[in-house]
This record gives C-alpha cells, structure tokens and sequence, in this order.
C-alpha cells in the first residue's frame, strides 16, 4: 500500500524501496509475491530502466510457473503488463503476441467484462496502433473502453484515462484531429481526477498529446508550452537521464520548427538525439526522428545535399524496424519526393510519392484524405513531366 501511494505521488524511488520490502515480506506467499516483483517492475518501467523492468517481469513469471495453477489469472497480469514493457522497446509485433496469449486465457477463466480481459484487449489494440494497422487498433479498443465504463474499481479513472488517450493517437494518426482531441481531453480529465494536483508523468503525457493536437491545428505556441510544461514534469521526476526527456526535445523542437525558428529547433533535435543515443542508440526509430526533422529543416531552406543525408540515416533505420511498406516510412517517402519535384526530377518524385500512396491505401482506403491528397500531387508532378517527357503516370504507377 506503502508502495502504492508513493507511485501516485510520483515518487518512484521510494516506491521501489517500498516495494522490494514487500518482496522479503511476501516471501512465503507466491501470489503476493508475484505482485510486489510486478509493482516493482512497473516503477522501473516509469522511470526508463527497461531491463531492471524486465528483470522483475521475469522473476514474477519464474514464481507463477512453479507454485501457481496454468490457468491462474496472474500470468494475464503478467502478460499484460508485458505488453506495454515490449511497446516502449518499439517491439509491437511481440506486444502483440504477448497481449493475445492475455486475452485467449483472460476470455477463458475470467468474465467477459472483467478488467484485465479490458487491459487485453486495450493492449491488442495499442499494438496494432504501434503497427499501423489502424482500423484493427480503433476496434479493440473500443472493446477495450466498453468494458472500462462499466468498471467500479478504485483505479477506474486511471484505466479510463489510458484508453482515451490511445484511442486518440488512434484518431490522431488517422487526422481525425477533433475526435483526437475529445479523446485526450477526457483522458487528461480522468489522469487529473485519479491523481489529484500531483504533476504526475501520466499527466504530462496529456499535455504533450494536447500540445501536438494543437500544433495540428497551426496553434504553435499553445503547442510550444505543452511540450515546455512535458519536459518540466519529466526533469522534476527524473532529471535528464530518461528516455522521455529525449522525446520532450524533440517536441520542443517541432515546435520551434513549425515556428520557423530553425536555430533554436536544431539545438533541441541534437538535445533529442544526444538522449535516445543514450538509451537506444543510433539505429533506433526514437534517434531517426530527430535527423528526420533536422532533415525537413534543410529541405526548407534547400539545402538539398545536407537534407538528403538526414532523410537517407532515417530511411535506414525506418527500414531496419518497420519494414519499407510501414505507414513510418510515408513521411520519409513524401519529402524526398517532393524534393526530387523541386530538383525537376519528376521519375524519381513520383515514384516515391507512388510508395506513399500504395502505403495509404493499404492503411487508411482509397478515399481516405490521406490518398486523396497524394493523387493530387502526384497528377501534378505528371502535367509537370509530361510537358517535357512522353510519361503517363496513371499507366506507370496504377494511379
């Protein structure tokens, strides 16, 4: 309980502490044992230290598989909260295995509007989010949040509050900017209820969430001050050495980008990749989005040479994690393409534009605005061709 508290009160040092006497405390109780090893876990996982996470993930497993029954609902708890350990590693596919084998054994010895077969089905649903596969990610999610309205227990805003917010990075990635933002603010509302005035992490969350919907909408300065107030949560609870404090930056720095204040943008992507370098290393999805931006920058100001080298160190790794037909790969296509117009080499623009049509199409429809927009330039760059070139892109490129 001791533990507990000091988690709400995001103070996850003590909880740790707090935790680990439960540990010698419950040592003849398997089951309370079980949950002192996972509590322990989950105060890693918040404060970035991913493998002393899965080191207690593993040891909770390793007593559930000697004392406990097959089908006991701890290994869904710890399957569940697995899932989330493997999402923050960007490994979704293995998210997504682990939160099915939650579900198959939640659905089989649990009620069908128990908590943890919502928690199953919320993770199923954010792993299919993580692997752009967006209309399987809306749907058990929504499962998910049929089942949380209902629950009573002392934790239900906080449950509430996370599927929310996943469903609206579900909207927000499919430009759905006003569902989004209903979704994150009842999100924030719900974190602001189970929290109190505690400037919690899962709070700031919310704002960078509210920050970006806000950017979308042109709003650069309310966005600005959202990633400000993110990043001043997150150095209060764990100074700089986190791996979130990395994506502050990188906030920051899309802000200071839309803004046109490159200077000031610049210096937060190095902030970003100096961080996640630390963390994750060069080749990492959470490092290539920095050179991504860097890469924008110079795109903007033509400086061709400087932005095709960022965009060819994203491209690699993009490739590395998610495959060259992932919904990642299209913003990264989209740019170099339309630099390729700018530089009138049209073949090269549209076959890039090309792949980032096909990747739409296959994520979000044919008559998603997403598409629609693609068509459209790429009809564009083929009158642009066509006056100089016999070249019939329709034909070539089964528009």
């Amino acid at each position: 309980k001791q533990g507990k508290q000091y988690y709400k009160l995001a103070k996850f040092d003590q909880a740790i502490e707090s935790f680990e006497l439960a540990i010698k405390a419950f040592s003849g109780n398997p089951s309370r044992l079980i949950d002192s090893y996972l509590y322990k876990g989950r105060m890693h996982l918040y404060k970035g230290v991913y493998e002393d996470c899965k080191q207690c993930y593993d040891k909770a497993l390793e007593i559930c598989e000697k004392y406990l029954p097959q089908d006991s609902p701890k290994y869904v708890t710890i399957y569940n909260m697995s899932s989330l350990l493997y999402r923050r590693e960007t490994n979704y596919q293995k998210a997504l295995d682990v939160s099915f084998k939650a579900k198959e054994l939640a659905e089989k010895i649990l009620p069908p509007d128990h908590i943890d077969v919502a928690k199953s089905y919320h993770n199923i649903g954010s792993a299919y989010r993580g692997l752009a596969k967006i209309q399987e990610a809306k749907e058990w999610l929504q499962k998910a949040l049929t089942i949380k309205l209902k629950y009573q227990g002392e934790d239900r805003d906080y449950e509430l509050a996370v599927t929310y917010n996943r469903l609206g990075s579900v909207y927000e990635r499919d430009l759905n900017f006003v569902n989004a933002m209903a979704l994150y603010e009842r999100s924030f509302e719900c974190q602001k209820a189970y929290y109190g005035d505690v400037e919690h992490p899962d709070v700031a969350d919310c704002y960078c969430n509210l920050g970006n919907i806000e950017g979308s909408w042109g709003q650069h300065y309310e966005n600005l001050n959202y990633q400000k107030k993110y990043l001043e949560v997150y150095l209060r609870c764990f100074g700089e050495n986190h791996p979130s404090i990395g994506d502050a930056y990188l906030g920051i720095g899309n802000a200071y980008n839309c803004l046109d204040m490159y200077s000031e943008a610049i210096e937060y992507y190095e902030k970003a990749i100096k961080i996640s370098t630390i963390f994750f290393g060069e080749q990492h999805p959470r490092t290539s989005d920095a050179y991504f931006n860097i890469g924008k920058i110079y795109d903007s100001q033509k400086q061709f040479t400087k932005a095709l080298k960022y965009y060819l160190m994203t491209r690699e790794t993009t490739k590395k994690y998610y495959g060259d037909r992932h919904l990642e790969m299209t913003d990264l296509y989209n740019n170099v393409g339309m630099m390729m117009f700018d530089l009138k080499n049209f073949e090269l623009a549209c076959k890039n534009l090309a792949k980032v049509l096909m990747i739409h199409r296959k994520t979000f429809g044919k008559h998603h605005k997403n598409s629609r927009d693609i068509v459209f330039r790429l009809c564009v760059i083929d009158w642009q061709h066509h006056a100089q070139n016999d070249f019939n892109l329709a034909e070539q490129f089964k528009i």
